[in-house]
């Protein structure tokens, strides 16, 4: 992790370096209007360094972009289920240095309200993650029409597998249609009586 603010071509070594040492496939940019000329001139700069290197890094440069009306509140959340349990990893060996130490610090103070730290830029970075998908052919995939909250609640559609669909989000935007259909949801009987496989080894007895 690297953490801080520099000129456009600082970062752009910065970024390489980083690249060549990890190699990941995938660069990922938030899609914010200011971000997207950077996002190109990191492209361009990937590709040139292509006849300079002797193993160059090949990376697709990925905008980011997150659902409609998901706050930056609530996307942080989704990485909640990962931070109780300890079910994220990282190097126990810079704990204690900059700007890990930020990064153990947030993640220990985190709470759904950000009002309450001082900081969130690192684990903001880390959940960034979630919206980096790709199939099994490495291509990415961009949902054509983003579902509502009560269309994700009616079809069962998590914004992270795993995490309650109404986790971080406040009982203010919760409607009535919302609870209906989590009702309904819960009513489901667990047999589906469309399956027709045959059980064996079990008799039904009447009278």
């Amino acid at each position: 992790m690297w953490l801080g603010r520099a000129k456009d071509a600082t970062l752009l070594k910065l970024i390489y370096e980083k690249g060549l040492a990890w190699r990941p496939r995938v660069l990922g940019i938030e899609a914010v209007s200011i971000q997207m000329s950077f996002a190109e001139a990191v492209q361009d700069y990937i590709d040139d360094m292509e006849e300079k290197v002797s193993q160059p890094w090949r990376a697709r440069v990925f905008p980011i972009t997150y659902p409609s009306k998901v706050s930056k509140a609530q996307r942080i959340s989704g990485m909640e289920w990962r931070y109780g349990p300890g079910r994220i990893k990282y190097p126990a060996h810079l704990a204690g240095k900059w700007p890990f130490d930020q990064l153990y610090q947030q993640t220990e103070d985190f709470t759904p309200d950000l009002v309450l730290l001082p900081h969130d830029d690192c684990i903001d970075t880390i959940s960034m993650h979630q919206y980096v998908l790709k199939n099994r052919g490495g291509k990415f995939l961009k949902e054509k029409k983003v579902p509502s909250l009560l269309e994700r609640i009616r079809k069962n559609m998590p914004f992270i597998k795993g995490t309650p669909l109404l986790s971080g989000i406040s009982s203010q935007d919760i409607s009535e249609d919302m609870l209906d259909a989590l009702s309904k949801n819960a009513r489901k009987s667990a047999i589906d009586p469309t399956d027709r496989r045959i059980q064996r080894g079990r008799r039904n007895i009447v009278g």
